[in-house]
Formats: C-alpha cells, structure tokens, sequence
C-alpha cells in the first residue's frame, strides 16, 4: 500500500514539474513574440495601436536651429518613422544587443502650432519614462509621423492628415490605409510652377523650448522639419524646389503613395496626372504697388512698414493685363537697400526679382538684391515701369527704362525706301498682344528698306536671299524699284523670322 502511496506521489510530482516546464517555455515563447520583429537596433513601438507588431523608428530627422533658417543638420539621437497605427496604445522600447529598455510615457499634451504653417496644425508631444507603465494612446487610426529625442527624452506623434502642395495651398488627403500601405490623393489643383510638398501644411514642429545644442546657436531651440523637396520620386529634407512646367491652362492631379516598407520618407513617393483645362486667371482686381525701403518718395525713403506705394488696378487686353508706372526714384542696394512689388497692400502675394522676365532698355540694371530675390540696382535711378502678366501661363515679365530709353523691344524700318531714311529713329512697326507679329502700313518710295531691333545695328532681319527674311548683324536690304514704289502692308514675323510684303 505504501508502495503504491508513493509511487502515485512520484507521478504526481512529475507531472507538476512537467507542467511548469511547459509553462515556462511557453512564457518564454511569448516574450520572444513580443519581440519577433525587432530585429535592428533601435527605438520601437509596439501595443494594440500596432497590431501587436513592434515598428521601427529608424529614419534620421533632419532640424534647424531656431533663429536660423539658412542651417539644416540631423540631430543626434533624434529619430523618426512613419507608420500606419489604429485605435489603441502604445509603448516605446530601447534595443541595444541584449539589452531592452521599456518606456512609458508622461506629460502627454496636444499642441495647436499657429506659426511656421500654412493652416493650423495639431500634434501631441509628451515625455518617455525609462521603466515607465503609462502607455501613449491613439484616439484613431490613420497614418502617423512620429519623433523621438534620446538627448530630451521627448517624442512626437503627429496624424499625417494630408501631403500639401506648398505653391497652391491644396492638399493630398488620404483615401486608402493600412499596415500595408496607404494613398492620398488631390484632384485639379491649379500649379503654375515649382513646389515643395508640407506635412499638415507645416514647414516645420516648432520645439523652441529644447535646446539646439554646440557652439554656433547656445541660445537656440530645435525646430524638426515636415517639409521636404527634391523630386516626387525622391522627397528629401528641405530639398530644392520640385520643378513643374504644367500644359497652359490645364489642371493637375496627385497621387502619393505609402510603402511601408522603405522607410521614413523615402517610402514616400508622389506622380502627377493632367487633369484638363482650366480657365484663365482673372487679375482684374489686383491691386498692386511697391515695397520697400530702395523705393525713393522725395528722397525718402518708403520702408517697408507703409501701405505699398503707387497702388495701381492693371489695363486688360485679351488675357494680357498690364500696370503702367512713370518716375518711379529707385535708390541702390546701399545698406541692403531693396523693393519688390505687392498686392493689396498684403503679403501674401508679392513678386520680386526672381518672379518676372526683365525687358526693356534699362532691363541690365536689375539683379535679385536679397536672399529672398527682392530687386535691386547697383546706381539710384528713376525709371518708367511696365509690369505684365499673361493670363493664360500666369508668367509674368517687368519692362524698365530711364528716360530716353525704351520699354517693349521694338521692331522697325529703316533705309532709303522707308519715311525716315537711314535716320534714327527708325519707322515704328504695331506689334501683336505678344510681340511676335509686328505690321506696318505705309508709302515706300524707290530705295531699299531692312529691320531694326530698338533702333539698334546689333539685331537686324534682311532678305535671306531665298525668298524669305533672316536674322544678321548686318542684313541684305529688300529692294523697292522705281515701278513698285507705292502704299504697302508689311507683316513682320520677328520669331521665325518671316515677312509678307503687300502693295494695297
């Protein structure tokens, strides 16, 4: 009996022990899961907002410190990634080899940044707590930026709402997502030009209160940037204007794509599709007048903190509208001295150097006078001022002249059949709403007559000889006969070039 007693004991025991074995394996077994997807030294996410996954935060984040815009380096230890997160909770962890750090979270708040933005934008910002309990909690799901500093022990979570297009204002927002992938998408924007892409509108997470850091900005904060330039193909940190040359008068629709698993922005890709045509840009209200403190009134100067000087509406012609200025005193770039143009009195649309084709007799005088392309002039002057735009490509040029100078590049007859003879001035051709058709009516009497440019020897169009007209510095003239002398039209074509000669 006693031997059975103990016998049974004996399985008893082994099956006690048996079962804790098994137990304990499968405890190990799953924290291993916990961590089947850290593979990479890092920082991570993971919790019911990843799906039980754990999400690298592996990208470098590039800042800039806070009172200088021009410098732009990634942060030592301040990371970021870009994942797509549901309703839940989240903690952060430290990988290093072996070694893991759990994190919690503390002084959670949601931040509304007003400034450095296009539209307000909302992020939550909070503090990591080394063996912390809190965990961060995702109100919805969506596709997330988020940060994080291991020199402040801070991080970021921001919703990606939407991919702006910073030239129009117009925003990619998000029409599929998952852990798979996601997709954003705007239809018929109106882009003119260049442009970078904005997150949430923002340039940049203005974060001041944490320290830049080294010797060149002690007293500065940091400021992670959320705008990005290059290519669609290739989006980078502060890249350089995204180039676009759109078909004249159509609209344009975009596409960005999500691809989790490149990361940071890199997965991020943009394309671009024609949308169709739009209408021509009415500038019938613009009221637009100078800025600066090179703009001379009465040898003073204007400043920039007035209303803008000579506010003019502009004159239509088809979809040309142009505002005319006369004596405008415009002082050197002495002591940083520059201007651009303004409307409505308002900064949101200005126009500088870099924004327009310069013509004119006194078009050399004018460079970009500042960083941000402001004009400027080596020599105080007073010119007259045409400023045009057509409607249709929305390009804008600038025509300037001193007095005695000329403002549009004229096209016109000279030689001994012509009213003037071999005389300056030359006889004055009427030239088309874009300066490519240039006609003249008038009586040529026996002689010879060719073209000027400006009443200029340096650009000339002669009989090529063939039949038709050529450019030269020194043209073979038409040649009228003592028979053909009489009233003709003459239609000059200045860009292939061409001519028409009609005896009326």
């Amino acid at each position: 009996m006693k031997k059975k007693l103990l016998k049974r004991i004996f399985n008893l025991t082994w099956l006690v022990l048996a079962a804790l074995l098994t137990f304990t394996a499968c405890s190990d077994d799953d924290d291993d899961n916990d961590d089947d997807t850290i593979v990479l030294d890092g920082t991570y996410i993971s919790g019911t907002a990843t799906g039980g996954e754990s999400f690298i935060i592996d990208a470098k984040q590039m800042v800039e410190p806070s009172s200088d815009f021009e410098t732009k380096v990634e942060r030592d230890g301040m990371m970021y990634g870009i994942h797509y997160l549901t309703a839940g909770t989240l903690m952060f962890k430290e990988v290093a080899g072996d070694a893991k750090i759990s994190y919690g979270v503390s002084d959670v708040a949601t931040t509304t940044q007003t400034e450095e933005t296009g539209e307000p934008f909302d992020f939550q910002r909070g503090n990591l707590v080394e063996d912390g309990t809190t965990e961060f909690t995702v109100t919805e799901a969506g596709l997330y930026y988020i940060i994080t500093d291991k020199t402040s022990s801070t991080f970021w979570v921001m919703k990606i709402n939407s991919f702006e297009i910073s030239s129009t204002t117009d925003e990619a927002t998000m029409v599929s997502g998952s852990t798979e992938g996601a997709v954003f998408e705007l239809s018929g924007t109106d882009l003119r030009g260049s442009y970078k892409v904005r997150i949430n509108t923002g340039w940049k997470i203005i974060a001041d209160d944490i320290p830049f850091g080294g010797t060149d900005f002690p007293e500065d904060g940091i400021r992670p940037i959320t705008s990005f330039g290059g290519s669609l193909s290739a989006l980078t940190f502060d890249g350089s204007d995204i180039a676009f040359t759109p078909l004249p008068l159509h609209l344009t629709d975009f596409t960005f794509t999500w691809d989790p698993s490149i990361k940071g922005i890199a997965g991020i890709t943009g394309t671009t599709t024609d949308a169709g045509e739009r209408l021509p840009t009415d500038y019938s209200d613009y009221l637009i007048g100078f800025i600066g403190n090179a703009v001379m009134e009465a040898d003073t100067s204007w400043g920039w903190g007035n209303l803008s000087y000579e506010n003019l509406l502009p004159v239509k012609n088809g979809y040309i509208y142009t505002w005319t200025w006369s004596d405008v005193s415009i002082a050197d770039t002495t002591d940083g001295r520059t201007w651009k143009f303004r409307k409505d009195n308002a900064w949101s649309f200005t126009l500088g150097f870099n924004n327009v084709t310069m013509s004119g007799s006194s078009a050399a005088d004018f460079f970009a006078g500042s960083d941000d392309g402001n004009f400027g002039v080596a020599t105080s002057k007073v010119y007259d001022m045409i400023l045009e735009v057509d409607a249709t490509s929305d390009t804008w040029k600038l025509y300037v002249a001193e007095e005695g100078g000329y403002l549009f590049d004229i096209w016109g007859l000279i030689g001994s059949a012509t009213p003037n003879g071999w005389n300056d001035p030359d006889t004055e051709m009427t030239p088309n709403i874009d300066g490519t058709e240039w006609t003249w009516t008038g009586d040529l009497i026996e002689g010879e007559f060719k073209f000027r440019l400006n009443d200029s020897w340096d650009y000339q169009i002669g009989d090529d000889g063939a039949g038709g007209a050529a450019f030269s510095t020194n043209a073979t003239a038409w040649v009228i006969a003592a028979g053909d002398v009489g009233n003709y039209t003459i239609v000059l074509d200045s860009e292939t070039p061409d001519i028409t000669i009609t005896k009326n």
